[in-house]
This record gives C-alpha cells, structure tokens and sequence, in this order.
C-alpha cells in the first residue's frame, strides 16, 4: 500500500518528468520545423513544382495540366 509520503514523492516525480518532457519539445521545436520544412521542399520539388512564400506560410506551387 502507498502511504502519504510515497503517493506524494510519486506526484512530484511525474509532475518533474511532464515539466522536463515539455521543456525538450519547445527546444527541440525549430530543427523539428526545419526537418518537416526540408522534407516538404523535396516532395514538391521532386513531384515537379516549386516552393514559394506566401505571407508566413511555404506553399508548393506547381503548374496546371494541360
């Protein structure tokens, strides 16, 4: 059985990996974006369009099918 001291040491302990779990997402953040971003520009280039910018935002761009 857990007593009070054991549930609570168990609580911080979760609450300490959630905290640190978050923490390597954020700072992990912009190469994840960058990765996806990369990958994303191969598939349109080799699907036979180009990358452009578009307010914020990189659409693929490719021509119409005659």
């Amino acid at each position: 059985m857990l007593n009070a001291r054991s549930a609570s040491i168990i609580a911080i302990v979760v609450g300490l990996l959630a905290v640190g779990s978050a923490t390597f997402r954020i700072v992990t953040a912009p190469e994840r974006m960058a990765q996806r971003r990369a990958a994303n520009a191969l598939a349109c280039t080799n699907g036979g369009g180009t990358m452009t910018r578009v307010g914020n935002d990189d659409v693929c761009v490719k021509k119409p099918v005659p």
